[in-house]
């Protein structure tokens, strides 16, 4: 057994960066119609 990740560990792990990222975004069409405290992307859902 080795200590490197395999690439499914590191695609997974990169995938679930990315969604972490969609919950501290805000939506940009409420920022650019000056709403200061908008839901983020990940919120509707």
């Amino acid at each position: 057994m080795t200590d490197q990740p395999t690439p499914e560990a590191i695609g997974t792990s990169g995938f679930l960066l990315e969604l972490g990222m969609l919950k501290r975004a805000k939506r940009s069409g409420w920022w650019i119609a000056g709403v200061t405290d908008s839901e983020s992307i990940a919120e509707p859902s």
